[in-house]
C-alpha cells in the first residue's frame, strides 16, 4: 500500500509542476489561461 501512494504522491507532483510550467506559459499567451486554470483548479480539488 505505501509504494502505491508514494507511486500517487509522485504522480501528482509531477502533474503539479506541469501545472506551473504551463501557468508561466499562459502569462505570454492568453488563449491558455483558462486551461491553466482548470489544472489548478483540478489539482484542488485532489
Amino acid at each position: 500500500m505505501s509504494a502505491k501512494r508514494a507511486v500517487v504522491l509522485t504522480v501528482f507532483m509531477l502533474f503539479t509542476m506541469f501545472a506551473v510550467v504551463v501557468g508561466i506559459g499562459a502569462s505570454s499567451g492568453g488563449e491558455s489561461s483558462v486551461s491553466s486554470a482548470d489544472i489548478y483548479g483540478i489539482s484542488s480539488l485532489q
